[in-house]
């Protein structure tokens, strides 16, 4: 599976990354680096909930199409 590493700092990075993903009909999800734990990536609230827990293991995935992301969330990869 490819995943993106990536790491938000604070509430406008989360607010940026979200409005990247909702211009985008692909479904994508956040998950922690077992997968144990996952959120609908373009959900503001789940993005801000999840980070607070996991970002040092954070990692987006592209459901629908596997591999590829926004440009827009590019500058948040680790």
């Amino acid at each position: 599976m490819n995943r993106l590493h990536i790491r938000l700092y604070n509430q406008n990075h989360a607010a940026e990354f979200v409005s990247a993903l909702n211009n985008w009909t692909d479904r994508f999800i956040l998950e922690n680096e077992d997968g144990l734990y996952r959120v609908n990536a373009k959900s503001i609230i789940g993005v801000l909930y999840f980070c607070a827990d996991h970002n040092a293991d954070c990692y987006l995935v592209n459901l629908t199409s596997a591999g590829y992301y926004p440009d827009g969330v590019m500058k948040f990869r680790v």
